[in-house]
């Protein structure tokens, strides 16, 4: 086993298809222990096929992926979601009405086939985690879209997932809540050492809580892009546990000056022509 494989995550040549239209072509990636990758792009690039093809909600055409160096699907095989160890937390939360909040968060304890005083220790430890002692009682519908998500992010973490995948998970929140539980959820994955991909199309959020982006639009990550499309902020402190991108962003996204908190900065690759630089994203021209 090579170092590669070992990873918590890793994606060789992957490519899927829907008729005649490509969503991903033949896409490399790989994600380090405790690191957390964005997504990034607009409707449409391919980057809610490739989070559905790593949970195993979706079978890839060709290439592999491998969790922990376990290969979970390749031209031959795809495992099914439960046999994947991962956590999920999706953009509506996904949250069974007819269950309590500890009944939802059961359910993949009982599936891992755990006992009951296992499952209740662990569904406590969880709901302390997010904020929501003592709730485990409540009904889903009884709860704020915060705490509804909170109870997502339990659920996702109970189990102790191998890697965590969150699809958009902030994007059904308002401002000042998305910027709460960006803090929050970033915190969490620091304290319990996870590994993270997720996706989203808002820049601010992507910068925020990922140590790396990958921009994505229309095929996903082209030839001439696939090792310059990931972009490592610099990072500055803003608190104990949070971090924000420092006023100049490296990577292709921005090849046109920026204003980030009062401060006017500029990037412009060299190694890309004007038209590549298109595929930053719309308004980056």
């Amino acid at each position: 086993m090579t170092a590669d494989t070992a990873l918590p995550l890793h994606i060789r040549g992957l490519t899927k298809t829907f008729g005649d239209a490509a969503a991903l072509v033949e896409l490399d990636v790989s994600v380090p222990q405790g690191q957390v990758l964005a997504l990034l792009g607009a409707s449409g690039c391919g980057k809610t096929t490739l989070l559905r093809c790593i949970a195993g909600l979706m079978a890839p055409d060709a290439g592999e992926i491998l969790i922990q160096g376990q290969v979970v699907a390749d031209r031959n095989r795809c495992l099914p979601p439960e046999r994947r160890k991962l956590g999920m937390v999706f953009q509506d939360y996904a949250l069974w009405p007819h269950m309590t909040i500890g009944e939802n968060l059961a359910f993949p304890l009982h599936m891992q086939g755990l006992g009951r005083s296992e499952r209740s220790r662990r569904i406590q430890w969880a709901l302390e985690l997010v904020g929501l002692g003592g709730m485990a009682g409540r009904s889903p519908d009884t709860l704020s879209g915060g705490q509804q998500q909170r109870v997502a992010l339990a659920r996702a973490v109970v189990g102790q997932p191998r890697l965590l995948l969150m699809d958009e998970p902030l994007s059904n929140l308002d401002k000042s809540l998305r910027e709460q539980l960006a803090l929050e959820i970033r915190t969490l994955i620091d304290e319990l050492g996870l590994t993270a991909v997720f996706v989203t199309h808002d820049q601010q959020e992507a910068y925020a809580l990922a140590d790396r982006v990958a921009v994505m639009q229309k095929v996903a990550l082209p030839n001439w892009l696939r090792r310059k499309a990931f972009i490592t902020p610099r990072l500055r402190r803003t608190s104990p546990a949070f971090w924000m991108p420092a006023p100049c962003w490296r990577g292709s996204y921005y090849t046109k000056p920026y204003c980030w908190a009062g401060k006017r900065s500029r990037f412009a690759p060299s190694t890309l022509t004007k038209a590549q630089s298109r595929f930053c994203f719309p308004g980056a021209a």
